[in-house]
């Protein structure tokens, strides 16, 4: 009696455990998950320093350093240039702050989750809220990631994403906010 229960228990198990779909199989090794924190991993990517230094000025960094997860949608140094141009110095930190703000949101979220999202959407666009209280959206566009915020601003997701142990730091190539309305 209790081999024919763990076959008819086992039979299903296996019938669903073949029901992957075959088109989506791993062809890429998983990237492995940092031990250090997201500020740690920022600070030690010389493509978004410029976010670093933001972050530590404005005395985010131990935000990011802490246990709660943020996904940092951190533009790249020469995308982060307009933003030191249009706000620059001492007088401009806040509003260079709340730039950034507008580039953090809540959880882990890496770009296949961004992308599984997206793909799942029936629309095929999907909003999330930042840190700043905006809605981006993020869509795809020829198999990249594009987010544009809710003032038009737009920016495309690059590869090579940062996994730290407490969130998600993803290269953009612009910033997410229109600063000629600063």
């Amino acid at each position: 009696m209790n081999r024919t229960m763990i076959a008819l228990l086992a039979a299903p198990a296996l019938l669903l455990a073949g029901c992957g779909d075959s088109s989506e199989e791993a062809t890429e090794a998983p990237v492995a998950v940092s031990t250090q924190t997201l500020a740690a991993m920022i600070a030690g990517d010389s493509d978004i320093s410029a976010v670093s230094q933001l972050l530590s000025d404005a005395g985010l960094q131990g935000l990011f350093d802490g246990n709660a997860p943020y996904t940092v949608l951190a533009p790249t140094n020469a995308a982060f240039a307009a933003v030191e141009e249009a706000l620059p110095g001492d007088d401009q930190r806040a509003a260079r702050v709340a730039v950034i703000r507008e580039h953090v949101l809540p959880g882990y979220l890496t770009t296949a989750d961004i992308e599984a999202a997206v793909r799942n959407a029936p629309d095929g666009s999907v909003q999330m809220q930042t840190m700043g209280g905006a809605p981006l959206t993020f869509t795809l566009e020829d198999n990249t990631i594009g987010v544009t915020a809710a003032d038009g601003s737009h920016a495309l997701l690059q590869a090579g994403e940062l996994l730290a142990s407490n969130g998600v730091a993803i290269r953009v190539d612009g910033v997410l906010k229109n600063l000629d309305a600063q």
